[in-house]
């Protein structure tokens, strides 16, 4: 309902944008907690994988986030770990995704301040959201996994916790 009213409401002004950056702020940090809960704290028994009770697991993380319906229209097929962590990662089109949560940050942070803002240098908190920005465009499931998925989220939720307190 608030999402609803200020969106048809409010001025795109910087108070605007202040709520978008809230709220894109607070989604990415979500994802990124309860993909992490699911892959580091409930990691089944290597005998569990991909039985009924990992399944149903997954399958609470994507309703949890709100994704189980895009993830099965984007994902035709079973729910499978991989593609679960791919699409709350690396998603461009799913909004509660990462990645697109990161790009509305961006989007936003570039109209808070205005031209003031865009003629200080960027403080070390936005260097380094710039720079996990830079790795969801490059890199792939298969390399985020084999860096490690949890200390990915790890370090993932610590800039986003940089950049908001810099903001």
């Amino acid at each position: 309902l608030f999402q609803g009213l200020t969106d048809s409401t409010f001025s795109r002004t910087e108070g605007w944008e202040f709520l978008q950056f809230g709220k894109y702020l607070e989604r990415a940090d979500k994802t990124t907690r309860i993909l992490d809960v699911k892959y580091h704290i409930l990691l089944p028994r290597a005998t569990d994988v991909g039985g009924a009770v990992d399944t149903a697991q997954w399958q609470a993380v994507l309703r949890s986030t709100s994704a189980l319906e895009a993830y099965r229209r984007f994902y035709v097929t079973e729910i499978l770990p991989r593609k679960v962590a791919e699409f709350l990662v690396l998603s461009e089109s799913f909004p509660r995704s990462l990645r697109y949560c990161l790009r509305a940050l961006e989007h936003s942070l570039g109209h808070i301040g205005g031209e003031r803002r865009q003629s200080l240098p960027p403080s070390p908190a936005e260097i380094d959201f710039q720079r996990l920005r830079s790795d969801l465009e490059n890199l792939s499931i298969n390399d985020i996994i084999a860096r490690g998925l949890h200390e990915f989220l790890q370090d993932a939720q610590s800039v986003i916790g940089r950049l908001a307190a810099s903001v």
